[in-house]
């Protein structure tokens, strides 16, 4: 029989810890993924239907100055496909005659862009204005997996005042370019993070949507970013050995930019073919054309006038008060002090190739808007670069710059208000003392303005009173040297800075006061008062009642009415007067007429609406015809050569006074 061991030792009982306690969710953060998209892509859609709620739902519409003109242009062919069903191919009203896919092209193969044409003819541009939204907030998204950091960004992007600007100047095609540029960047981070067939399939056909917009300046312009976006991209290949990975990606995205000029090749490659014979190709001389360095520069921003994106009226907005470097403006480029603050920390603590992308992109995009006020760089680019010196305006490289912008600051509301489980990098405290930081240093800025901005702005532009003085001795036929001329001048200038001075006055309160806004934000979140998601939240209604005070300074109930294109093209008794003379004839093809109505005859194209004309509107147009104009149509006294009219077949002239040789008809 065994004994027993009573010294084995006693086993203890340990007890099982309690669970650390669960941070209680907030009811933001406890609904699903899909019930948050659905949220914030229904608040989104609801934006634009407001702000254009004229058009939406009441009735109006908004025809800018450019589709009035592109309506003249188009008349003839419009009226020749409705009473044929023929596919016209030659517009023969305008310019002398030009081809028709220039300016109306009816035979495009349908894309998955014809659905939002389609909508469009409802409400534009109320859906492809949500067509920018969401595809921004989606871009947002795949970077952040933050969906109030995408609506942050949408919005920036989506009510920044440029769009209602160009909306009321009717650059249409500029704004469906604009609205897919996002869709096209999101199908570039698609494919850097999941190459394959599927993303080249789906990049191939954001390139075709954006390309077949049919503004290739922005495609671009895009485009650009996305390579140096790309680049930095490769940096972080390099230094986590991930090139496999890189070169994968760079093979789905060259096969789908292949595929997509298939795609588009109707009708580009027509397009293409016409570019060589235009003002936009080589000239009669072999010279470059059109896109010599005078041109193409013009419409150049400038360097102080890059603080508009912060301080709207700092160069006194648009019209009179504008006193900017550029010949006129309709208005300023804005995004807003919480935007750019967003958007500064995200450079300075998102330390992401992403961000490092899309903040050198932008960057080098601001440099190139400079035009011809930074020389250096954009001269170099203009001789040397595939199709940079295809495009004028560079300004507008601003506008996609701002989609950078709105990027980054999504990527800094992000970051600043991340919670630690998505890996932020720095705490609490560390990522509101840095935004404190950062809205602190811009309020200081925007504070020096409100104080002292009359004394670091020269509030004129360059030789402004000699230019009044020569206006008024041309207008009251004296001598602009005359003292009575130059004290009028002078004090007209006196008065145009004391506006100037009111209104950056203003702007500058306007971006201090939503600054310190934000700044009450962060501190309130620092201190645990506000959760994160409602601060983000805040931050986009300020963004929202910021950029659409801003918007309706421009897109108002001004811009807006109940006539189409067609009826706002006005006539006139000599026009029925011609017209009759047209049908006297036989009908078309017997005579053309050149009429001057106080502009350029190739600024516009209100008479190619009503007859064959020798004048139009496009800025395409045939270099023999530009040749025609610029040597045989004026002889040396400036008045229309004789030869030339009757070269052209040119009938009757339309003048405010008679002219000699020529006998009164009308």
């Amino acid at each position: 029989m065994a004994k027993k061991n009573r010294n084995r030792p006693k086993r203890s009982r340990k007890k099982t810890p309690e669970p650390a306690p669960v941070p209680q969710q907030s009811w933001w953060d406890q609904l699903t993924p899909v019930v948050r998209h659905s949220i914030c892509l229904v608040a989104l859609a609801a934006v634009p239907m407001a702000y254009y709620a004229s058009i939406t739902f009441g009735g109006q519409e908004v025809v800018g100055h450019d589709i009035v003109e592109w309506r003249g242009m188009a008349e003839s062919m419009l009226e020749h496909r409705e009473e044929t069903g023929e596919e016209p191919l030659w517009a023969v009203n305008p310019f002398g005659g030009m081809p028709g896919y220039m300016v109306n092209y009816g035979a495009m193969v349908p894309g998955v862009d014809t659905v939002i044409r389609q909508l469009n003819r409802i409400a534009w541009p109320t859906f492809t204005i949500v067509v920018l939204l969401f595809g921004t907030y989606l871009l947002v998204y795949q970077l952040s997996r933050n969906h109030l950091a995408g609506v942050l960004a949408a919005v920036a992007y989506g009510l920044a005042p440029y769009l209602p600007i160009i909306l009321g100047a009717g650059h249409n095609t500029k704004i469906s370019a604009l609205a897919y540029a996002p869709w096209l960047l999101l199908a570039f981070v698609y494919a850097l993070r999941k190459p394959g067939l599927l993303a080249g399939a789906l990049g191939a056909i954001a390139l075709a949507v954006n390309v077949r917009a049919n503004h290739p300046q922005i495609t671009y312009y895009t485009l650009i970013l996305a390579l140096i976006w790309l680049i930095a991209e490769g940096v972080k290949a390099a230094r986590a050995g991930t090139f496999k990975t890189y070169g994968q990606s760079i093979a789905t995205l060259l096969g789908g930019v292949g595929l997509s000029l298939l795609m588009v090749a109707q009708p580009y490659l027509s397009k293409f073919e016409y570019k060589a014979f235009t003002i936009r190709g080589a000239s009669s001389s072999g010279g470059a054309g059109v896109s010599e360095w005078d041109y193409a520069m013009a419409w150049s921003q400038g360097f102080g006038e890059l603080g508009t994106l912060f301080i709207a009226n700092l160069f006194g907005g648009g019209g009179g008060t504008y006193w900017g470097p550029k010949t006129f403006t309709a208005g300023p480029y804005y995004l807003g002090g919480i935007v750019i603050a967003l958007a500064v920390y995200a450079l300075w603590r998102h330390r992401t190739a992403a961000a490092a992308g899309l903040g050198i992109g932008t960057g080098v995009m601001l440099l190139f808007s400079l035009g011809e006020n930074f020389e250096a760089l954009n001269r170099f680019m203009f001789n040397y670069f595939p199709l940079f010196d295809a495009f004028r305006a560079p300004e507008m490289w601003i506008s996609v710059a701002e989609l950078g912008i709105a990027v980054l600051a999504g990527l800094g509301s992000y970051a600043l208000f991340a919670k630690a489980s998505d890996g932020a990098g720095e705490g609490r405290e560390a990522r509101t003392k840095n935004g404190l930081i950062v809205f602190g240093a811009l309020a200081g800025i925007a504070l020096l303005f409100v104080v002292a901005g009359s004394s670091m702005l020269a509030l004129e532009k360059p030789g402004e009173v000699q230019q009044i003085a020569q206006a008024v001795s041309q207008q009251q036929n004296v001598d602009a040297s005359d003292p009575r001329v130059i004290q009028f001048a002078e004090q007209y200038v006196r008065e145009q800075k004391a506006e100037r001075e009111s209104l950056m006055t203003l702007d500058a309160t306007r971006t201090l006061i939503f600054l310190v806004l934000g700044i009450g934000l962060i501190f309130a979140y620092r201190k645990t008062w506000l959760p994160a998601w409602s601060v983000q939240l805040a931050l986009v209604l300020l963004v929202v009642i910021d950029l659409w005070g801003v918007g309706n300074r421009y897109f108002n109930e001004d811009a807006v009415g109940p006539r189409a294109a067609e009826e706002r093209i006005p006539e006139y008794a000599y026009d029925e007067f011609i017209k009759g003379k047209v049908d006297e004839a036989g009908g078309a093809g017997h005579f053309r007429t050149l009429v001057f109505e106080g502009r350029s005859p190739t600024e516009n194209a209100r008479p190619a609406f009503h007859y064959e004309t020798l004048s139009g509107y496009h800025g395409a147009k045939l270099r023999l015809y530009q040749d025609f104009l610029e040597n045989m149509l004026y002889d040396p006294s400036g008045l229309p050569n004789e030869n030339a009219l009757d070269l052209s077949g040119t009938r009757y002239i339309v003048l405010p006074q008679p002219l000699p040789g020529t006998t009164v008809a009308f």
